[in-house]
Parts: structure tokens; sequence; C-alpha cells
């Protein structure tokens, strides 16, 4: 469990950072194209 916690830990950030980036150019998007 501690092997997984730790991939967990690691891996979140990878997963969240390109979510945050993708929403954020999205947002820039949607208000450049209106």
């Amino acid at each position: 469990t501690e092997m997984l916690f730790c991939s967990t830990v690691v891996g979140l950030p990878f997963l969240l950072a390109p979510m945050i980036l993708t929403g954020e150019l999205f947002r820039a998007w949607k208000s450049c194209s209106q």
C-alpha cells in the first residue's frame, strides 16, 4: 500500500497539470472565439 500511495502522490500532479493547462487553454479559446 505504501508503494501505491507513493505512485498516486507522484502521478496525481502529472495528471492534474495537463488537465489544468487544457482547462486554461479551453477557457482562453472560448473567450477569444466569442
